[in-house]
């Protein structure tokens, strides 16, 4: 097996790892101290599975949001004011906000011309996508099983 193979399916590993954490705790939560009926567990594995996909679509999405540059602005002031609150660290900053976003387009570019990986944004959108999808089953099986 190839290392950028390993890569993507640890990546993938890691977020479906992710959704069953989510989900037990979803399910831990729902069960507090009760014994549920049939309807009841539909209703907590669509729940928990809606969560869990939800989340990890939607820190997908935050991801690649975040790989535009969109945040770029906020980096710049907490470094620019991290700095400010260091003593002496003050006086060595010489970097402009567009210096600060040349420099990070241009890790960025040397981060995307590497072909042997997966963006970051794909790996929790797959296990998201699937955990939603078996949370729209339950829902299904939760008012018409």
């Amino acid at each position: 097996m190839s290392d950028g193979m390993k890569k993507k399916l640890l990546g993938y590993g890691i977020a479906t790892v992710v959704g069953i954490l989510i989900a037990a705790l979803v399910i831990s939560t729902g069960l507090a101290g009760k014994t549920p009926g049939k309807r009841e567990v539909f209703r907590l594995l669509s729940d928990a599975g809606t969560v869990a996909g939800l989340t990890l679509v939607f820190s997908s999405a935050l991801i690649a949001v975040s790989e535009q540059g969109l945040f770029r602005g906020l980096g710049y002031s907490f470094s620019y004011l991290w700095d400010r609150m260091i003593p002496g660290r003050a006086s060595r900053r010489p970097e402009t906000y567009a210096g600060y976003v040349e420099r990070q387009s241009k890790k960025q570019s040397e981060r995307k011309s590497d072909k042997t990986t997966v963006p970051l944004r794909r790996y929790p959108l797959v296990p998201g996508a699937v955990f939603f999808l078996l949370g729209l089953v339950f829902l299904v099986l939760f008012y018409y099983g």
